[in-house]
């Protein structure tokens, strides 16, 4: 009996584990791809294990073998399936950075997000200060 019920627990922990899987390797970055496409945002979609690794691959190759321009634009050369996407989809990185994904995060955690945050607490914190003098000024009876 107790060899039956260590078997059932095992099956159940089995699937668990199983559903856990599925979701995480197949699931989630299909919800992600479609909450991307809703915001506008196309690009590849997504394939198990492989990805766009081929793709990747070929451009770089593709790219190296040209000779590279004089000038400070080596996007196109270092990480050619980015300056690609970025052409194609009109997007630039910092539009890529700040993505909102739901259930997620309100923004990818970047360094640009985190400065965007600091700054936007410290507006709040001198807007507020600025409106709690006025509403004492108010209250004595000043303008200012």
């Amino acid at each position: 009996m107790a060899l039956l019920i260590m078997l059932g627990i095992s099956v159940v922990l089995v699937f668990s584990l199983a559903g856990k899987v599925l979701y995480w390797v197949w699931l989630k970055p299909k919800n992600l791809e479609k909450y991307l496409r809703q915001q506008g945002i196309g690009g590849s979609p997504y394939k198990l294990f492989r990805g766009n690794l081929k793709e990747i691959a070929s451009m770089s190759i593709e790219a190296r073998s040209k000779p590279m321009e004089i000038s400070h634009r080596i996007t196109q050369r270092v990480m050619p399936f980015t300056h690609q996407g970025a052409e194609k989809y009109g997007l630039t990185m910092q539009a890529l950075q700040s993505v909102y994904i739901p259930g997620i995060s309100w923004f990818l955690p970047t360094k640009q997000n985190s400065k965007m945050k600091e700054v936007d607490k410290e507006i709040k914190t001198i807007l507020t200060y600025m409106i709690n003098k006025q509403e004492e000024a108010m209250k004595i009876g000043k303008k200012m």
